[in-house]
């Protein structure tokens, strides 16, 4: 389930609630690794995704 899906051509769902985050932490694709991106950056990223509201 990598954060950057498209990058994979996977589709990829954002969740709304990650809009006004400051930074974001995701998984680096190995178990071990943490990617760190502004929020922002992580906005610009997956501005093609589709976003919806699945958390609370």
């Amino acid at each position: 389930m990598p954060a950057l899906g498209a990058a994979y051509g996977l589709k990829v769902i954002v969740d709304d609630s990650l809009a006004n985050e400051p930074e974001i932490y995701f998984e680096g694709g190995d178990h071990a690794s943490l990617v760190h991106v502004a929020g922002s950056t992580f906005q610009e990223l997956l501005a093609d995704a589709r976003h919806a509201r699945f958390t609370e």
